[in-house]
């Protein structure tokens, strides 16, 4: 084989090698977001309604601007950034279900309880406060977080367990969809209460 035939095959698998490489990176670096959930989505739930969600006020009570939280829908996913490159979460809606986004602008609440009979009481958030995946956060190249994600309703709503949710992710790399699925949903018992002021000017809520 001739210099100049040796060197026509030394450029050809170089330029291969190029190719593989530049396509390597084109993939790795591709938006690729997984979402899971553990334990077959039992850690996540709907309540459709939860203890002193609907609340009464005595006259005396000035009346703040935040929501009034009525039907709640948790969550609880592990999304991981199979990306080269870092990718921002910036909304969480489940647009077939009529709930409000999650986003940075969104209320949340610590903890819930749903007294679900004389003797049956479900906590989330209890003794630590609910973990929320709250956006905007941004997951840096093969990382990942935890944490529930939120939607509410100011009016009661029912949900159907054990079907997928479609779940529509904005990123700062397009929109993605997932898909997510509730198993357990809850109603209380004690979803009416009362909202007064104790002698000291602080608000105190009776459960009816």
């Amino acid at each position: 084989m001739s210099i100049e035939s040796i060197s026509i095959v030394i450029s050809g698998i170089s330029l291969l090698i190029s190719l593989v490489i530049a396509f390597k990176d084109i993939w790795t670096a591709r938006r690729n977001i997984i979402v899971t959930q553990t334990d077959d989505g039992r850690r996540s739930g709907f309540l459709k309604s939860f203890d002193g969600c609907i609340k009464s006020y005595s006259p005396d009570v000035p009346l703040n601007s935040e929501p009034n939280f009525y039907s709640v829908l948790l969550v609880d996913i592990i999304i991981t950034n199979r990306s080269s490159l870092p990718i921002s979460i910036l909304e969480f809606s489940v647009p077939e279900l009529g709930l409000d986004s999650f986003n940075s602008y969104s209320h949340t609440q610590n903890s819930f309880e749903i007294t679900v009979n004389k003797t049956t009481t479900i906590e989330y958030g209890s003794p630590s406060p609910i973990k929320y995946l709250q956006p905007e956060f941004t997951l840096g190249p093969y990382t990942s977080d935890r944490g529930y994600i939120f939607f509410w309703s100011g009016l009661a709503s029912d949900l159907d367990v054990d079907k997928k949710i479609r779940l529509k992710i904005l990123t700062s790399r397009g929109v993605i969809n997932k898909w997510v699925i509730v198993k357990n949903s809850y109603e209380s018992i004690k979803k009416h209460s009362s909202v007064s002021l104790d002698e000291n000017g602080k608000q105190y809520i009776t459960l009816n």
